[in-house]
């Protein structure tokens, strides 16, 4: 049997060391290949696809332009967590959206709403997404897109609990 010198135990090392590299390369390629960027999410995970997110978003933008609120009640899947310009409430009924609707939609979110474009949209388990998920959407119980969330702008104080 032939004797190991020291050069060749280190390559039993510097052999591990390659391996790891190969595997954290490899997960970083498929970490990219699911969803990292905005426009290639993974949309099936949210139960919907990408040109169904992107009709729900042009449907939003036209009832936000139209200050249609009777639309817009239609479009949330409740309860639904809101922000009210003061803190996060859960509506639970479309009467209860109605009676708040001038709170929820401002003029901030509305602005935000209107700027959003397909490409912004980004989605994972939970649904889709967009403006870093100011507002959430996902398939209801019949596959229909629905509002599950609108959260607070990023730049909003929160009241005290």
């Amino acid at each position: 049997m032939p004797m190991r010198t020291r050069a060749h135990a280190g390559d039993g090392r510097l052999a591990a060391r390659v391996r790891a590299a190969c595997v954290w390369i490899a997960l970083a390629a498929s970490a990219a290949a699911f969803g990292a960027a905005p426009g290639s999410a993974p949309f099936s995970t949210a139960g919907t696809t990408e040109e169904a997110a992107a009709r729900f978003l042009a449907a939003l933008q036209d009832a936000v332009r139209a200050n249609d609120r009777a639309k817009l009640a239609t479009m949330f899947r409740y309860p639904a967590r809101v922000w009210d310009g003061r803190q996060t409430i859960v509506v639970r009924s479309r009467e209860e959206y109605l009676a708040r609707a001038a709170n929820v939609f401002d003029a901030e979110l509305r602005r935000s709403i209107l700027a959003a474009k397909p490409d912004d949209l980004w989605a994972n388990w939970q649904g889709v997404m967009f403006d870093s998920g100011r507002v959430w959407f996902g398939a209801a119980e019949n596959g229909t897109l629905r509002i599950i969330t609108v959260n607070a702008p990023t730049s909003a104080p929160q009241a005290p609990r």
